[in-house]
């Protein structure tokens, strides 16, 4: 079959056939016709295709570049108003020049559009669930002019078993400081969108007065006072012993008169260089504040021995005797101890459940008091605050997360064997009417008795909490007592540290526009830490470097009846009826710790 070749005419009207060459064969104007056409669809296609590339680049680049802004608008906020400064931060040319050594190709966020973008912030919610286990809440209110801060913080298990903590910041006029207004803020924190009524289980304060005010307009199971507070009391009362004040007058008005002379204070720094030692004369202690009270003491006695050796005694006061000596050595070793405990319950994983254990070490290191008066006085002081800190239900509570914290579980510092009998016996208590459940936590109970004999070291990676959930399929009900019983810290949330004078936040929120406040507190609530009161005690601690260096005396014994006295009776597991009388004094002091008890 032959192949067909294309034809090479085409017919006119009258059909002749007429060859396309004979057509085309001169015909200059279509040649420049076809080429034009091609011309102009070439430069078509090439434009729509340019126009088309160069628009969606340009979209692209717009979107990727808006995205990175944002983001970084969002991250300036938040790391600014968070360590309490202002949005013009950012303009300050050590912070530009940090900037561009990060990212030379992007310039840095305007304020004014962060401005902008901080106004559109919105109340978060922390994203509780009741099913999940109890809503602890610890709150504490600084006082500043007309405004009181209060700042919140909350506790709560998620679904894998881990303990979330949380920080708000709120702001109320003074006017409107009641129960009500404050509830209310809690409420907020809880759900943004008040769908829910109060979910608050457990709350916790420094404050008397405001826990009593929350309360009356806000169900919860139990209130509790700030541990921190009463190991505050305690000390602040052990200072004022008239066995210590006395060597701590001579020791501040031997310290202010070494500041005042010059001679002396030049020759303290030539016995210094010559000593190579570069420590300087402390400053005085604040009182009230036993933590600043510490300091001074173990800062005096690192410089005891210089301070001995100063023989100028036509301008100087007397120096420390033997017996003050003495008595300054058995202050500085309670501080410590006090000192020690606290800086173990302000972190972020402090739990209720260490409040019998840390208040059990204070009243252990009582009997290493040498001098008779003053541990007679200290136990007084002890079984003072002991009996109002354990009464009632919280005593109750208190006792039962003692025993389902593995770290102190059937520990002798805190309780007898006779006691954890009984503390075990209301542990079975609060599975009441259901008899099956009983019958089943007696019989985990035994299984964790025989746990106990073989406990991990707990550190900050085998925790409490983890070793419950990997325990949680052996014993399933007293987990869930766990989790009932730990949501709440050791101590309430340390407010003075953001608002306070000299606080992380009191410079920002002084000079901030009154417009911004709230939008600011947002924004600075969410990069924030749970940091529990007394946090400073860890700081004091560290540049505690040596033991004490004052002399002692021997140990005063104690009385025949109080060697026959057993610490762990005078630690009671059940809490005595008071009068009214004793229980309006307890009241009092309590509020004593707070200076602003608004």
């Amino acid at each position: 079959m032959e192949e067909r070749k294309p034809e090479k005419y085409y017919k006119t009207e009258d059909n002749d056939p007429i060859e396309y060459e004979e057509v085309f064969q001169n015909s200059t104007l279509v040649k420049k016709y076809h080429f034009y056409v091609t011309m102009s669809l070439f430069v078509y296609l090439f434009s729509f295709s340019f126009f088309l590339f160069f628009h969606l680049f340009l979209t692209y680049e717009q979107n990727a570049y808006s995205s990175v802004e944002r983001y970084n608008e969002e991250l300036a906020m938040r790391f600014f108003l968070g360590n309490g400064r202002s949005l013009e931060t950012i303009n300050d040319p050590p912070f530009l020049k940090f900037l561009h050594h990060l990212n030379p190709t992007r310039n840095p966020p305007e304020p004014s559009y962060m401005t902008t973008r901080a106004m559109t912030e919105t109340r978060p919610d922390i994203k509780y669930l009741r099913n999940l286990g109890p809503l602890g809440i610890t709150i504490e209110a600084v006082r500043k002019a007309d405004e009181i801060y209060l700042s919140i913080s909350s506790h709560f298990y998620n679904s894998h078993g881990e303990r979330q903590n949380t920080v708000h910041f709120e702001k109320i006029i003074f006017r409107d400081y009641d129960g009500r207004i404050v509830a209310d803020r809690i409420r907020k924190v809880v759900d943004a969108r008040k769908a829910m009524n109060y979910a608050v289980s457990y709350i916790m304060s420094p404050n008397c007065r405001m826990l009593e005010m929350i309360t009356a307009n806000m169900p919860v199971k139990n209130k509790f006072i700030c541990v921190f507070s009463y190991l505050t009391m305690i000390a602040n009362e052990v200072v004022k012993f008239p066995e210590f004040l006395a060597g701590l007058k001579v020791l501040r008005e031997y310290v202010s008169a070494l500041q005042k002379h010059r001679e002396v204070f030049t020759k303290f720094k030539k016995m210094q260089k010559d000593a190579n030692d570069s420590a300087d004369i402390p400053c005085l202690d604040v009182e009230g504040d036993w933590l600043s009270t510490l300091y001074f003491l173990a800062s005096c006695s690192h410089l005891h021995e210089t301070f001995s050796n100063i023989h100028e005694n036509w301008c100087m006061p007397n120096y420390l005797d033997a017996t003050e000596e003495n008595s300054l050595a058995n202050l500085l070793d309670f501080l410590l101890v006090l000192c020690r405990v606290t800086s173990e319950i302000c972190s972020e994983d402090s739990c209720i459940s260490q409040a019998l254990y840390s208040i059990s070490m204070v009243h252990n290191s009582i009997k290493k008091c040498g001098i008779k008066s003053a541990r007679e006085r200290m136990r007084k002081t002890f079984d003072k605050y002991y009996k109002s800190m354990t009464k009632d239900r919280s005593g109750d509570y208190l006792t039962v997360s003692s025993l389902l914290d593995p770290r102190y579980a059937y520990s002798t510092l805190i309780f007898n064997e006779e006691n954890w009998n009984l503390i075990e016996k209301k542990l079975i208590k609060l599975f009441e009417p259901s008899q099956l459940q009983q019958q089943g936590v007696k019989n985990e109970l035994k299984d964790y008795r025989q746990l106990h004999e073989n406990l991990p070291v707990f550190d900050e990676v085998t925790t409490p909490t983890t070793w419950w959930n990997d325990h949680r399929d052996q014993l399933p009900l007293m987990h869930r007592q766990w989790i009932e019983h730990s949501a709440l810290p050791a101590v309430a949330i340390d407010g003075k540290r953001f608002f306070a004078k000299g606080g992380k936040l009191a410079h920002l929120f002084a000079t901030l526009d009154e417009e911004l406040h709230y939008k600011a507190m947002l924004l600075a609530q969410s990069s924030q830490d749970f940091i529990g009161r007394g946090s400073m005690s860890s700081s004091v601690l560290n540049q505690i470097t040596e033991g004490c260096k004052f002399k002692r005396l021997d140990h005063e014994p104690d009385s025949l009846e109080e060697e026959t006295t057993e610490p762990v009776a005078e630690v009671k597991l059940e809490p005595t009826d008071e009068t009214s009388e004793n229980s309006k004094l307890v009241e009092t002091e309590l509020k004593q710790e707070e200076p602003n008890d608004f």
